[in-house]
């Protein structure tokens, strides 16, 4: 196993691997046309990822860097192609540097984020005076081959667990239920008849709904809706439900304990005419295999 402890380590300047960081040319995000390339934006999480749009992509397997925003000062790397907005920049090396080097020089250029913020933000400038610590070669160059080397063991690892991790979760959740189409399936009004882990944003993102499978502690911005009969899959399905309620709340009519309280959504029916729970909690673990079943199809031809 590669051992970082066995490298030699050095300081070096940004400046001395990367050429340039030229800001993107995508600058209005909200009138984009909708499209098939990814356009990175200024972001801390989700590898800065924004939205589709209809731009032509630009670069791939490629870094950027946030100019902006709660996550100025943030590196991600690119192994598909896109695009990028004005709050971020496109690195550009002085020499062919693999994808998974990148990788590597991302993470040493990410410990340095914190000295960034609304105040003093990154940019091109601030980010080419940076040095960051990395495993260098004798001659004090920077020792790619090792870079690379160590993110693909790494990687190997990370891909034999997440293989092991969805086979036991294909096991867990069964799945393989033979369902009608929900578009034949008999809907109905009701009343919200929950209130156990979704969350819904009352302000905000106004009308999101998530499952929260863990103990959270939330503003007084969030909703908590709660029904103890209700297990992991039916959140799933009733999450995907009531986030339509984002489609008839902004910024200026929010939603309230009185406004919820009203609110109607359509779920599936038994024969009875009540909510098909069962229904609802087999759909969802049908959709989780499927979805694992195609990671492990990715993964497995990579």
């Amino acid at each position: 196993m590669i051992e970082l402890k066995n490298a030699q380590w050095g300081q070096i300047r940004l400046a001395d691997i990367f050429d340039e960081i030229p800001r993107g040319k995508v600058s209005d995000l909200k009138n984009v046309a909708d499209g098939k390339t990814i356009i990175i934006a200024a972001s801390g999480v989700n590898e800065g990822f924004s939205r589709f749009s209809n731009d032509e992509p630009i670069s791939k397997n490629a870094m950027t860097i946030s100019f902006n925003g709660v996550g100025t000062g943030t590196a991600f790397v690119h192994n598909y192609l896109f695009n990028l907005n004005s709050d971020c920049g496109l690195v550009k090396p002085k020499e062919n540097i693999s994808l998974y080097a990148l990788r590597f020089i991302a993470v040493s250029i990410n410990q340095n984020k914190n000295k960034f913020n609304y105040g003093y933000k990154a940019n091109e400038s601030r980010i080419l005076r940076q040095t960051v610590l990395l495993p260098i070669s004798d001659d004090g160059h920077p020792d790619y081959d090792f870079m690379e080397a160590y993110i693909k063991e790494k990687e190997k690892i990370k891909r034999e667990e997440y293989l092991d991790y969805c086979q036991q979760q294909l096991k867990v959740i069964g799945g393989g239920y033979d369902l009608i189409p929900l578009k034949d399936k008999e809907w109905k009004s009701f009343f919200r008849p929950f209130s156990n882990c979704l969350s819904l944003a009352n302000s905000g993102s106004v009308g999101s709904s998530f499952y929260e499978p863990f103990e959270f502690v939330a503003s007084d911005h969030i909703t908590h809706l709660k029904n103890e009969e209700f297990n992991k899959y039916h959140y799933l399905f009733l999450a995907t439900v009531t986030s339509r309620l984002s489609q008839k709340y902004n910024f200026n009519r929010e939603i309230n304990d009185k406004r919820i309280s009203r609110e109607i959504i359509l779920l599936p029916l038994n024969d009875k005419g009540e909510p098909d729970y069962e229904y609802m909690e087999k759909y969802s673990k049908n959709l989780l295999c499927e979805k694992i079943q195609r990671y492990i199809k990715y993964i497995e031809n990579k």
